[in-house]
């Protein structure tokens, strides 16, 4: 039943948290994004802590079912989730780096600092594309959850690491993807638990 309500209430909370309440777009460039951080640090702050708490949440939640897992597809899911632990590193470290941003009344230093957590997202992407490949090959093996899960956390994995190594563009699709297959993940633990 954990595993279930990280991923969904995560899921959730994150969505709202960065498209919400986080004043920054991604698509802007790095030294407006660290403006509109300062602009305003009580919302700003509110919009991390639900994106990053949200998203520490649903890594929590794939953490917990790879772990979890003792069947077929364990070895892989067992590798996943080795994969997985930098990923609340790096996002607890990214958090602190912009709430340092909203914080900073030098825009040098806020300049820098915000270039510094944007870089972390290759990283994410590339740990967390072969994470969630790992752990869809092994929920596909061990049948333990809906085929579909196991096949859009495959194809969110691909995504993540294509849009790093081959078209940026891919990032349009693979978080979405992403945001949709933890709601799935989290809706069929969920159901499998009760």
């Amino acid at each position: 039943m954990l595993t279930g309500l990280l991923l969904v209430v995560g899921t959730i909370v994150m969505v709202i948290g960065w498209l919400g309440v986080y004043p920054a777009s991604p698509t802007d460039s790095t030294a407006k994004q660290a403006a509109d951080l300062m602009a305003d640090p009580t919302i700003s702050k509110l919009g991390m802590v639900m994106g990053f708490g949200g998203m520490i949440a649903m890594i929590m939640g794939l953490l917990h079912l790879a772990r979890g897992m003792a069947n077929a597809g364990s070895s892989y899911a067992t590798l996943a989730s080795y994969l997985i632990m930098p990923l609340l590193t790096l996002m607890v470290v990214g958090l602190s780096l912009e709430w340092a941003v909203a914080e900073s009344s030098s825009d040098s230093a806020a300049l820098a600092l915000m270039a510094i957590s944007l870089s972390f997202n290759t990283a994410i992407m590339l740990i967390g594309g072969a994470a969630f490949l790992l752990l869809g090959l092994g929920i596909l093996i061990s049948k333990n959850l809906n085929i579909i899960g196991a096949a859009a956390l495959i194809l969110t994995g691909v995504l993540f690491i294509l849009a790093r190594t081959v078209s940026s563009q891919l990032e349009d699709i693979s978080w979405p993807l992403f945001f949709l297959t933890t709601l799935l993940l989290g809706i069929l633990s969920l159901r499998k638990s009760s």
